[in-house]
């Protein structure tokens, strides 16, 4: 595989907006289709003429694969972005809250013990 085939496929996974498990499927087959059609002397130019733009290839799979589909795992994907961000979030705050309460613990702890003892010796 060359530069050019690299380039186009690179270009391709680009303008996947989603790269699930049918996404990487098809561009399997396509890789594939691309490797198995051409040699490594072909221009990225012959690419497109053979197989199309790369926003061409990608409309036609998605109106393939339907609209409702693509919109389900759009707002999946946002939901799961969404309820990260949410996990994160939580954890941070918790996190600092465990450290204000240790540190309270500590300045508790080092203020109720003796600093410094200090000892008489008298002798007799």
């Amino acid at each position: 595989m060359n530069k050019e085939m690299k380039r186009y496929l690179k270009d391709i996974k680009l303008l996947l907006p989603i790269f699930g498990k049918e996404e990487k499927k098809y561009y399997q087959q396509l890789k594939k289709h691309i490797i198995k059609t051409f040699n490594n002397q072909t221009s990225y130019s012959e690419i497109v003429e053979e197989v199309g733009e790369p926003y061409e290839v990608v409309q036609a799979y998605y109106e393939e694969v339907g609209i409702k589909q693509f919109m389900f795992r759009l707002r999946l994907q946002k939901y799961i972005h969404y309820i990260s961000i949410v996990i994160i979030a939580t954890t941070i705050v918790l996190g600092l809250f465990r450290i204000y309460y240790l540190s309270s613990l500590y300045e508790e702890v080092k203020n109720a013990q003796p600093i410094t003892v200090e000892e008489i010796i008298q002798e007799e």
